[in-house]
């Protein structure tokens, strides 16, 4: 009987024995064990390379390695074609260096063939480089990870829309570590495809048949998705991405010196969402009620100034609508926080002390009270919140 033969009768009895390992008289239960693993797991190719002669042959030791090294056939076949001219102990500590992820540099078991540079990479690499591409604040497209071209649709499809009907990655589909995050992976996958549709309508073009994200990407435009109204990605239940609002802010708007971008959810909220957190407040000078600004903090109102989050007047000049917001990189007036907000020691705040505009008269600014138009008093060198009153 020949080796095939004695794994393929063993895998059958395994089978007929609801998958216990019991083992047989005439073989151990280590040897049992390595004729399961390579029965289940060792590409149909290979295995006929057991009965071989010469170099094509292989032996059980390394089937043995190559499975456990390896669950991909495709990878396997790859491994095996680099190592065939060696010896067989050399073929066996050669195998590591090929199971060595790019990205990650760790051997894994679960890599995949890349079909644009032809290079593996492992299962786990590959999900995290996507999910982060989809959840990023700004929409760039499907890329390679290793080369940065485009991903073909089918290839994307197997890995995240699986199926246990789809032969193309049958071979990992089977793993509980993969197939337990199948729902979740579907609704990532159903996002990327949902914002595929809407940047699709937006700019009016279909993406050509590379699946070439940049084909419909307006080099001027940033695009990104509301992160408030849209679902999440979760493993509990398959959900829907049809609603999903994408947005579009010129590039020019935020991008500062040296091509320093700063970038927030915030700029890419959608209408319906910027309209329920509506947030005004009562201008320190005259009053005037003031909506929250889209963009920069510094209010112009009339001849006067001042900032929207610690509601103090501010200089007209560069001190009050740079200084006032500069605590370090990446932080302006299109921030959320400025030096009065979060008690900035490492320069002065800029906050004007006395006003003498036309409705500031003797220095005093309004009472944050929103609803109170009556002046503060003075504290200290500077001025109180709220009036006496409030």
């Amino acid at each position: 009987m020949s080796i095939l033969e004695k794994i393929t009768e063993v895998n059958h009895q395994h089978a007929l024995q609801f998958n216990i390992h019991i083992g047989t008289p005439k073989m151990s239960l280590v040897t049992y064990e390595k004729y399961i693993r390579i029965g289940k797991y060792l590409d149909y190719e290979l295995k006929c390379c057991l009965d071989l002669k010469g170099k094509d042959k292989i032996s059980i030791g390394l089937a043995d390695k190559l499975v456990k090294s390896s669950r991909n056939p495709d990878h396997q076949n790859f491994i095996f074609n680099h190592v065939k001219h060696l010896k067989n102990k050399e073929r066996i500590n050669k195998i590591d260096e090929f199971t060595e992820c790019t990205l990650c540099c760790e051997n894994q078991p679960f890599q995949i063939k890349l079909p644009c540079c032809e290079d593996f990479v492992c299962l786990d690499c590959i999900y995290k480089h996507f999910e982060t591409v989809t959840n990023d604040i700004v929409f760039t497209g499907w890329n390679c990870p290793l080369c940065c071209s485009p991903i073909q649709e089918l290839f994307l499809k197997s890995i995240f829309a699986k199926s246990h009907i789809n032969p193309i990655n049958y071979w990992f589909i089977k793993e509980h570590k993969y197939s337990s995050r199948r729902i979740y992976h579907l609704n990532l996958w159903r996002k990327m495809k949902a914002i595929l549709r809407k940047i699709e309508r937006i700019s009016h073009r279909r993406i050509d048949s590379a699946f070439n994200i940049h084909s419909i990407l307006s080099p001027d435009k940033y695009y990104g998705v509301c992160s408030i109204c849209c679902p999440p990605i979760d493993n509990n239940r398959f959900r829907s991405y049809r609603r999903i609002q994408v947005n579009t802010i010129e590039k020019q708007c935020v991008n500062a010196e040296g091509d320093l971008v700063v970038l927030n959810n915030e700029m890419f909220q959608c209408e319906p969402c910027r309209e329920s957190s509506i947030e005004f407040k009562k201008c320190p000078h005259c009053g005037i009620r003031t909506l929250r600004p889209d963009g920069c903090n510094y209010v112009i109102c009339g001849d006067h100034r001042w900032c929207f989050i610690c509601n103090e007047r501010l200089p007209k000049d560069h001190n009050g609508h740079n200084v006032h917001y500069w605590m370090g990189p990446g932080s302006s007036a299109f921030s959320n926080e400025c030096r009065r907000s979060v008690d900035f020691q490492d320069g002065p705040h800029h906050v004007l002390d006395n006003c003498n505009c036309q409705y500031c008269i003797g220095g005093a600014p309004l009472c944050k009270n929103i609803d109170c138009m009556n002046r503060t008093q003075p504290n200290n060198n500077q001025w109180y919140s709220f009036c006496q009153n409030c």
